[in-house]
């Protein structure tokens, strides 16, 4: 989990080979803020969304009831893989 501490927002990490994704989803029928401060990429785009697709960034309002799931690299492999800077 990213956020641990927030009971409305459900955060994790998924990983195979060399790739990473990042589920982020709001529980609740309210807005909710993800605080993924802790989560260990700088860089990632959102792939798959329940409603319109923003930039990912370490703190994110979710919509009630939205879910999100980033492609994310770590800064340096972004930077070599030639994608775009999306913080």
């Amino acid at each position: 989990m990213m956020d641990e501490k927030n009971p409305s927002v459900i955060s994790y990490l998924r990983k195979f080979e060399d790739r990473q994704l990042l589920i982020v989803v709001n529980m609740t029928k309210k807005v909710a803020t993800a605080d993924l401060s802790g989560c260990p990429y700088k860089k990632g785009h959102c792939i798959l969304g329940t409603h319109e697709i923003e930039p990912y960034s370490k703190i994110l309002t979710l919509k009630p009831f939205e879910a999100r799931v980033y492609k994310v690299r770590p800064a340096k492999l972004s930077a070599v893989a030639g994608e775009k800077d999306e913080e």
